[in-house]
């Protein structure tokens, strides 16, 4: 796991100039699923390798089954709020009445809560202060001067959903205040783009900045700091007590949030957890922890000399780019009218009364690709571009030469002058002016339809195809996880520390596929241990169920795993779901290793009824219990075939282990299925037609299959 640098949060410095930046590696494994499979399937000996597969299958539809209902309840909230977004109708039942207000604020807060823990499980972190201000103080492709218009996204729907808890309060200090309330910005991954040329309009830029601007800034500074100290004191007013008394609340209220959350683990990255060395902005001592060097104009061209002599030159600079971003945010209305009678609103029919309310409702979520750390801005919605600082000081002298020629041309004319040449020094004025003002527009217009360009072939998907993707990632992410940590538990073929699995799934990913990441062995194991794949001994270090043995657990629960979807996911938190704290697949796997333990416990008892050779025999029939049903895995699934869902078996009723005795799907008890084959009554005759069953799987190797099979 990656160690984050301490220190102070005001070590910030706004200003401060960053040439290197040490980005935390991704813990986002980015391997195809059926690639890391085969990696670790070449790692196996012969025969373990279908056992593998058929592993593979279950913890597959197990990882996508899992959840289910976490993905169908964030389409249905998000349903509503889509329609609103596109301005089309929200369909639904003609008896059902219009969505009250209550119930659109509960499917909105429940669907922010959930993308923000399914993206921050998909390792997404949100654009903190630190990055902003780095993002912002550069400038890479787009260099004309641009600002963001907040007012159109909408600050209320944000406030709700960081104002729900002391740790959310926390990471809702560490993110920029201009955007914080009004949209979510998450991001994931480093990249590198580079763009290359004579680059003559940032070197005019620049020399604009070394030049009148320099002299500007140094006119400027003693004026400013007379204004504050002969004109500011005499204009400021006085704040009111209610204001400083409000002051102090907040203040007080953010140290309380320090305080409670102060020996809290949160997400590093998500908590603007950074470190600054020199002019080295550090988020990471990972050992894959990643620089980037930042190359721009102003640091090849430090100086106007250095500048002045590269301008014939081609140039080359490098910006890092952020991979993947995704961006959720609500377009800001005017507020609704409430409805009166010269409104008209009885006579609009209901379809455009639900229009009218969810587009004030609406939604939006967007992914982008790729995109530069200094172009950052052209992901948000609304911007406004203006005239670059050379156009603006070409304006200038333009206006002033004008007007001094004119001056001289009228001064010239003395008393001759005449309105013939009034005009004609006032259109050479207005013509030159006119000419540097288009100029400047047409380069707005460009850059605007470069943006627009760009954006259309960053922007991945929008929508209910990002609901879906985040979602599908997600649980693909989390199966590439678990697999990989059960797996190297299974190929070391021993007990190894947490932080020893860590490193060792680090390494494997790095040899195989030369992919440098931060492993998230937390995020792998709760899930693992749920299921039962995965135990802590007495030393505290992990250990791994035999596969065999995994794939008896995963089959008995995924038989009647069905039966609770849906049926406790409104209670159950969706960080739970994620984690695999709550898995619908928990339940069947703890009703199959009770059925054991009962089946074991009841033959044990029978066992020392019949005295010493009878004990001796039924040992054995004990293990078969345990064992006896995986005996046959390792060529498939073996006797569970015919009541799986993967199995092709002929029409038998699955059985429900319920309190230790197994019961038909159907809720009968009987001992007897419609095919003719025998189902079991009790944990003895369990163990007793396991014991039976072995004895024909050996007489019969040669005249085929046994017509019982055994059901867990």
């Amino acid at each position: 796991m990656a160690t984050m640098p301490s220190g102070p949060q005001g070590a910030r410095k706004k200003h401060l100039r960053v040439d290197t930046f040490v980005a935390a590696p991704e813990q986002h494994i980015s391997v195809e699923a059926h690639e890391l499979k085969q990696a670790i399937k070449n790692r196996l000996e012969l025969e373990d390798r279908v056992v593998f597969d058929d592993l593979c299958k279950l913890m597959d539809g197990v990882a996508n089954f899992d959840f289910i209902d976490l993905k169908e309840r964030m389409k249905e909230n998000f349903l509503p709020f889509a329609c609103g977004a596109r301005n089309s109708i929200y369909l639904q039942r003609s008896s059902k009445n219009l969505p009250t207000t209550p119930m659109l604020d509960h499917q909105e807060d429940e669907f922010i809560a959930d993308v923000y823990e399914v993206l921050r499980a998909s390792h997404y972190t949100l654009l903190t202060k630190d990055e902003w201000d780095l993002a912002t103080s550069e400038n890479f492709n787009l260099n004309l001067p641009m600002t963001v218009n907040w007012e159109h996204m909408d600050d209320q729907l944000l406030k709700k959903f960081w104002a729900s808890s002391n740790e959310r309060k926390a990471i809702r200090m560490n993110l920029p205040d201009c955007m914080a309330d009004r949209i979510l910005v998450f991001h994931r991954g480093m990249g590198i783009e580079k763009l290359s040329g004579l680059l003559i309009d940032q070197k005019l830029d620049l020399l604009m900045d070394y030049t009148i601007f320099y002299l500007l800034d140094k006119v400027k500074q003693p004026v400013m700091d007379l204004v504050k100290k002969y004109v500011l004191p005499y204009i400021q007013k006085k704040k009111k007590p209610e204001e400083e008394a409000a002051e102090a609340a907040a203040a007080a209220e953010a140290e309380a949030i320090h305080r409670v959350l102060s020996g809290v683990s949160l997400d590093g990255a998500a908590m603007g957890q950074y470190k600054f060395e020199g002019n080295t902005m550090i988020g990471s001592k990972h050992k894959f922890a990643r620089a980037v060097e930042r190359k721009t104009l102003a640091r090849q061209c430090p100086t106007l000399t250095t500048l002045l002599k590269a301008f014939p030159k081609t140039m080359e600079l490098q910006e890092p780019t952020f991979k993947d971003i995704v961006v959720v945010y609500r377009r800001a209305l005017p507020p609704r009218k409430p409805p009166t009678a010269a409104a008209n609103a009885p006579n609009k029919s209901k379809d455009e009364r639900m229009k009218g309310i969810l587009q004030h409702r609406n939604i939006n979520i967007k992914v982008f690709g790729e995109t530069p750390m200094a172009d950052v801005e052209m992901i948000f919605p609304d911007k406004k571009v203006g005239i670059k600082p050379f156009q603006l000081v070409n304006l200038m002298v333009t206006v002033i030469t004008a007007l001094v020629t004119g001056a001289l041309v009228l001064w010239k004319a003395g008393s001759d002058i005449n309105m013939n040449i009034v005009w004609t020094a006032a259109s050479l004025v207005l013509t030159r002016c006119f000419t540097v003002y288009n100029t400047a527009q047409m380069q707005r217009t460009m850059l605007q339809q470069q943006m627009t360009s760009t954006l259309y072939d960053k922007m991945q998907d929008s929508q209910e195809g990002v609901v879906s993707v985040i979602m599908e990632e997600m649980a693909d992410q989390q199966l590439k996880q678990m697999l990989l940590a059960y797996m190297l538990l299974v190929i070391k073929d021993r007990a190894l520390l947490q932080d020893d699995l860590d490193n060792a799934c680090e390494d494997f990913l790095y040899k195989e596929f030369d992919h440098p990441i931060d492993y998230d062995v937390v995020a792998a194991l709760p899930r693992l241990k749920r299921w039962g794949l995965v135990k802590t001994n007495q030393q505290g270090k992990l250990e791994p169920l035999p596969m065999p043995q995994a794939i008896a657990y995963l089959e008995s629960a995924w038989s009647t795993a069905y039966k609770v979807i849906g049926s406790e996911a409104a209670s159950v938190k969706t960080v739970d779901m994620i984690t695999g704290d709550f898995s619908v697949f928990g339940a069947g796997i703890d009703r199959y290793v009770r059925s054991q333990e009962q089946a074991a416990a009841a033959a044990e008892a029978e066992a020392s009824k019949r005295g010493f050779f009878s004990s001796s025999k039924a040992a054995t029939n004990i293990s078969s219990v345990g064992s006896g049903i995986t005996g046959g895995v390792a060529a498939g699934f073996g006797k569970a075939k015919a009541i799986l869902p993967f199995g092709s078996g002929g029409g038998k009723s699955p059985v429900n282990v319920t309190g230790g005795v197994p019961e038909a799907i159907d809720g009968s008890n009987s001992t007897g299925t419609p095919d003719g084959t025998a189902m079991l009554a009790s944990p003895a005759a369990a163990a007793a037609a396991v014991a039976a069953d072995t004895s024909r799987a050996g007489t019969s190797s040669k005249g085929g299959a046994s017509t019982a099979d055994l059901v867990p």
